[in-house]
């Protein structure tokens, strides 16, 4: 992953802001795991907009339901559609 997608990731609030060490950033481990949450999301068609309402209401499972259903109905729905143009 680029340096500059980490950095805006870090600017608009998916990122939580790292440590400095004589002007480096410094990253906890979870970020990897973040970033993996994050590429992931972004391949599946989750906006960053969506991702980041995950994060900020990771501790509602209600509001990740909700998120994640809405984006199932949304991919079956794809789905269906290839399935059509396919029969076509």
């Amino acid at each position: 992953m680029r340096a500059s997608a980490i950095r805006y990731y870090e600017r608009i609030g998916l990122l939580p802001p790292p440590s400095r060490v004589n002007g480096c950033r410094v990253y906890e481990p979870d970020v990897l795991d973040r970033l993996t949450v994050i590429r992931f999301g972004l391949n599946t068609g989750f906006s960053l907009k969506k991702l980041r309402l995950l994060f900020a209401n990771f501790g509602s499972r209600r509001a990740r339901k909700d998120a994640v259903q809405g984006k199932l109905r949304e991919l079956r729905l794809c789905q269906e559609r290839l399935k059509l143009m396919r029969r076509r």
